[in-house]
């Protein structure tokens, strides 16, 4: 029988020690790779999802940027429209409030239609020809001029035929009627007139006609058959147009030019048939003329 080795209490106290230090070394080993297993799943999933979530979260404010770009955009435009508008419905007002100072001879009222719509030096040229025009700087030169025209044709009637208004362009057409009366023109081409409006209004009512008609510019034939018209004493009736081109100064929304063109459309002698059968038409080559219809009243 073999003799058992007698332990010491203090080696057998060691060795335990030595079982538990090698115990606890396993399981925390075990612990800390089950933990590193877990902390490396997590490193590798945590990035995907962050840079997708950051992708959503950039489309959505990109979608957020534009939907408010596109509302201030139509903002823009309707205030940019409506400011238009304003303006445009400004400078048609023009036309018209013209024509009613000019029926109404209202010349205080014409002269503070031209202080408000031109600028101070605005450009005017108004012409029926090369030979029978005047240009001025300002409204007063154009005032003055429809004085004239009231004093030699007192019954005269001008309507708005159209009026367009566009960035720096309103243009203007209007239709006149009036009676030329040889004994008021005497008398009032007798007085001291303007020497620029002299042109228009020569001594002889004919010569006036002939500019005004471009009757020298047409055919034998037309020339002919207008020259007892022009020649009359009697009372003539005149339809014509005036086309009024303006230039609009874009900051101020005033006039800064107006080239102003006057045409007769037809004339004929005051008789007490009626304007069908007495109305004669004028054909000019050269010139635009309005249509106006025959048996047509103003």
């Amino acid at each position: 029988m073999d003799a058992s080795v007698p332990i010491d209490e203090e080696d057998l106290l060691g060795l335990m020690k030595e079982d538990i230090i090698e115990s606890n070394f396993d399981t925390t080993t075990e612990g800390l790779e089950c933990s590193s297993s877990i902390k490396l799943e997590s490193n590798i999933a945590t990035p995907a999802t962050t840079n997708e979530d950051n992708n959503k979260s950039i489309l959505q404010k990109r979608s957020r940027e534009k939907d408010e770009l596109e509302t201030l955009q139509k903002k823009y435009v309707s205030v940019i429209a409506r400011q238009v508008a304003l303006k445009n419905n400004y400078l048609l007002r023009f036309p018209n409030a013209f024509a009613n100072c000019v029926n109404g001879a209202n010349f205080t009222g014409l002269s503070e239609l031209m202080d408000s719509y031109l600028f101070y030096n605005c450009n005017i040229r108004y012409a029926f020809s090369d030979d029978t025009k005047f240009t001025c700087a300002g409204g007063a030169g154009l005032v003055k001029f429809f004085y004239y025209v009231n004093l030699f044709y007192p019954d005269r009637i001008t309507m708005v035929h159209t009026a367009t208004a566009a960035n720096t362009k309103l243009n203007a057409r209007f239709n006149f009627k009036f009676t030329d009366n040889k004994y008021i023109y005497n008398s009032v081409v007798s007085r001291p007139i303007d020497p620029t409006y002299c042109p228009f209004y020569p001594p002889a009512r004919a010569e006036s006609l002939r500019r005004k008609m471009h009757l020298d510019a047409q055919p034998t034939q037309i020339q002919e058959k207008f020259q007892s018209i022009v020649e009359s004493d009697k009372d003539l009736v005149v339809y014509g147009s005036i086309n009024m081109e303006m230039e609009i100064q874009e900051i101020t929304e005033k006039i800064i030019g107006m080239n102003v063109t006057a045409n007769f459309a037809s004339v004929h002698e005051v008789t007490e048939k009626s304007d069908a059968e007495s109305n004669v038409d004028i054909n000019m080559a050269f010139h635009e003329r309005v249509a106006i219809p025959k048996g047509v009243k103003c």
